[in-house]
């Protein structure tokens, strides 16, 4: 009745494939582009300098994709159909990672590239995450890809958005950070 029974809306089925560095979040980013076959795949991502770096890595590896800025609101049409969406960087916002995700739900496979030192992580306790890595003789090209760190993700995301009443739109996820949540002085 009204809706107030309706439990919360699920996030449709995404995979999270985390890396320690942004460097190497673009180079296994890159290598998929390569060896896929680019057929029904849409790469797409939430600000503009990330879009830059995109476009620079798809040109370098030769690559030629479907490619959307969901900050701009530009989203291709269903009509296009693709197999899967490709999100180059994820956004410290849960409802706005989840309105860019949940359009194109019908798409059977949703992955999110993203790394541990982006501002988002290193702000929300991230920065933590590599020292352990190391300590257990992980590679810098290693991906994590586990159900809590899945969990962790939509939990730091869930707190940022319960951090911001209104958001201020920026070129760069940095300059997002410091425009919504700056850091805590000490």
């Amino acid at each position: 009745m009204f809706g107030l029974f309706k439990g919360k809306p699920k996030l449709p089925n995404v995979t999270f494939r985390v890396y320690k560095t942004e460097v190497a979040k673009y180079k296994a980013l890159a290598e998929y582009l390569r060896v896929s076959s680019n057929q029904g795949v849409l790469l797409g991502c939430f600000f503009k300098d990330t879009e830059e770096e995109l476009h620079k890595l798809l040109k370098a590896a030769n690559v030629t994709i479907r490619f959307t800025n969901f900050s701009t609101q530009k989203y291709i049409s269903m009509e296009n159909s693709f197999e899967e969406l490709i999100l180059g960087e994820l956004h410290p916002l849960k409802s706005r990672f989840y309105d860019a995700v949940t359009f194109f739900e019908k798409s059977p496979s949703i992955v999110c590239y993203t790394s541990l030192d982006n501002p988002f992580f290193e702000q929300l306790g991230g920065g933590r995450l590599p020292v352990l890595m190391d300590r257990l003789g992980m590679d810098e090209f290693e991906e994590i890809n586990h159900s809590m760190v899945d969990s962790a993700i939509l939990r730091a995301q869930e707190k940022a958005q319960s951090s911001i009443e209104v958001e201020q739109l920026a070129d760069s996820l940095s300059e997002w950070m410091n425009l919504n949540l700056p850091p805590k002085s000490a």
